[in-house]
Order: structure tokens, then C-alpha cells, then sequence
């Protein structure tokens, strides 16, 4: 059986190639994928620490559970580590809000010196410029080669009816 033929007639299983296919050809792959655009965040004895993120999911509704996925290397996954939440603000479209997301997807800390924030029930820091915002307690993390998947659980939650900021192929979309 070849890798690109169905295992038997009428079956959509395919068998597995033993070898993944080239890092820039599945970056263009995964790139094709409209996705929202959210900052994280997590607050420890140092202070504030965030990221920008594509890679976030609601995984379940009964219980409420949300994934989203940081580099391994990620300062702000080392302090949802270690103090078990995390905020979630997902932008809304804009050039502020593109500003933002700009500012959050470079290491450091020097993001939150740029960008208007405000403070989720527990003192995370979050977005004004989002169309929804959550605080989360993690549930599980689960390694996904480079990237850690943190599963959390959204303790408190509020939304409005704007429109989400949107990346595809390296870009974002207003």
C-alpha cells in the first residue's frame, strides 16, 4: 500500500509516511489557515510576562475547556507553569489592536511598557482592544514538539459583538 492510497475501497484511512514532509512546506500549509489572533498573558512575582498567539482552540463546552499552544522556549509558558493561570484576550480588528499583536509577538517584557492593558477578576492583564477576553486555569499540558499545549479551563469569560483580528500566510487581516 502506497502512503497516498486508501487502505481498502471505500476508506478514507491512509497510511502513515514513515518521513514528515519539509519544515517550510508545512509552515505553508499551516499558513493557509485563517486563524485568530489573542495575547496571552500570566503574571508571577516578577511581574507581567505575554505572547502572541494563532494557535488556540475551545476543545470542549461540557467541561469548558480551551487549548492553546507556546513555543517550548516561551517565558510566559514557564510562568503559567509555575502559577497555574493565564489570560486570554482575543484582538479585534484594527490598527491598534495589529499594534499590539506586533508588540506581543517579540520576546521581552517591553510590550506591556507599549500597549493599553487592563486587569481580568485575578489581576492578569488583558486587552482592551479584544472582541473577547477569558481567565483560565490549567487543567493539562501536553508536549507538541516545540510547543507546549496548555488545556485550561476559562474561570471568567466576557465578549462583545465586535470582529475578530484574523492572520493568514503570515499576515493579518483588517
Amino acid at each position: 500500500m502506497s502512503p497516498s492510497m486508501p487502505a481498502e475501497p471505500g476508506s478514507c484511512a491512509v497510511e502513515i509516511a514513515d518521513k514528515a514532509v519539509p519544515v517550510h512546506e508545512y509552515k505553508q500549509f499551516a499558513g493557509s489557515f485563517l486563524t485568530g489572533v489573542a495575547v496571552v498573558t500570566a503574571r508571577d512575582l516578577d511581574g507581567d510576562h505575554g505572547c502572541t498567539v494563532s494557535s488556540l482552540s475551545s476543545v470542549s463546552l461540557d467541561p469548558s475547556l480551551m487549548l492553546v499552544c507556546l513555543h517550548r522556549m516561551s517565558q510566559t509558558l514557564r510562568v503559567i507553569e509555575r502559577t497555574g493561570r493565564f489570560a486570554v484576550s482575543l484582538l479585534a480588528q484594527g490598527e491598534q489592536a495589529t499594534r499590539t499583536a506586533l508588540a506581543f509577538a517579540r520576546p521581552g517584557r517591553d510590550a506591556f511598557d507599549q500597549v493599553t492593558l487592563e486587569r481580568s477578576p485575578a489581576g492578569l492583564a488583558l486587552s482592551p482592544l479584544a472582541v473577547a477576553q477569558a481567565e483560565l486555569t490549567v487543567q493539562a499540558l501536553h508536549d507538541g514538539g516545540d510547543h507546549t499545549i496548555v488545556l485550561g479551563t476559562p474561570v471568567w469569560t466576557s465578549a462583545d459583538d465586535g470582529v475578530p483580528l484574523a492572520y493568514w500566510r503570515s499576515r493579518f487581516l483588517s
